[in-house]
């Protein structure tokens, strides 16, 4: 599966109305200034995407949310462990340094959004699951049937601007072959 140069520019645009909506969302919850920027996007396989980010699988807190409807697969946010701890800090305080649901409830408010933008952008029914911290690549080994493009997912860079702090983190959506294809017909550029 391969997307063109405007296909991934659609999706970059609606990743950029995503991002502002979850930056909306979590300034409202915070009551704090947030921005979210979008880097980049690009289409490669899952393997490839630990490495753009400069880190081993060790190194980053996954968060992984199925999702279903007209596109069926994942969301997927990986956080730099540094940055997992600097959001759950910033969010709930010192005392929530090391507190995943913290980072669950950014991470359904950030792919709430996401879907809720390619979603109404496009005229599709998506649902978002609740949030599994696991890695990706277990998430995949243990669902051998889930028929999912492991060589060609959508990532999406980020940065995550809370309070002035940059936190780096990404968003991937790792599709099944059929979604993919859904998707960019529905794209129709």
């Amino acid at each position: 599966m391969s997307y063109t140069a405007l296909q991934l520019d659609a999706l970059a645009e609606m990743g950029n109305i995503g991002s502002g909506n979850a930056a909306t969302t979590l300034s409202i919850m915070l009551n704090s200034a947030v921005d979210m920027e979008v880097s980049e996007i690009t289409l490669c396989p899952v393997k490839d995407c630990l490495k753009s980010m400069g880190v081993d699988k060790d190194d980053i807190f996954s968060v992984i949310h199925e999702i279903h409807g007209d596109l069926n697969g994942l969301f997927w946010l990986g956080i730099k462990r540094d940055g997992q701890v600097e959001i759950c800090t910033l969010v709930g305080g010192e005392k929530f340094a090391h507190d995943p649901s913290i980072v669950f409830e950014v991470s359904n408010i950030l792919g709430g959004n996401y879907i809720r933008a390619l979603a109404d952008m496009l005229g599709l029914a998506i649902e978002l699951e609740p949030p599994n911290a696991i890695a990706i690549d277990d998430y995949l080994h243990d669902s051998k049937d889930h028929g999912i493009d492991v060589n060609g997912i959508i990532f999406i860079k980020n940065k995550l601007i809370i309070m002035g702090k940059t936190i780096d983190c990404f968003i991937s959506f790792v599709l099944t072959k059929e979604s993919q294809q859904a998707l960019l017909t529905r794209l129709g550029v």
